[in-house]
């Protein structure tokens, strides 16, 4: 906790209940031998878990944003917008 950048103790606490949530979370996953459908391999590690729920959200949000591209029409400029991957000007 030394190098946090947070402003005040209440921020680093909530951080550390948030790490600890997430945590908790992870280890449940792992004890259920898998995280979801969508792991197609057993999960040993919450670093396999981290990186497997990474690729399904990578995964699903470049379906979603094909999707609008080929059925909508939507403008790549449009999908990088509603992404919020536009630098502010």
């Amino acid at each position: 906790m030394g190098d946090c950048q947070l402003r005040d103790g209440q921020g680093q606490t909530r951080h550390m209940h948030l790490v600890m949530v997430t945590y908790s979370l992870l280890m449940k996953q792992l004890q259920q031998g898998h995280a979801y459908d969508w792991a197609y391999q057993q999960l040993t590690t919450i670093g396999e878990v981290c990186r497997a729920m990474l690729r399904e959200r990578l995964r699903t949000t470049m379906t979603w944003a094909i999707n609008h591209v080929t059925e909508y029409a939507w403008s790549t400029e449009r999908v990088m917008i509603h992404l919020n991957l536009v630098p502010n000007s």
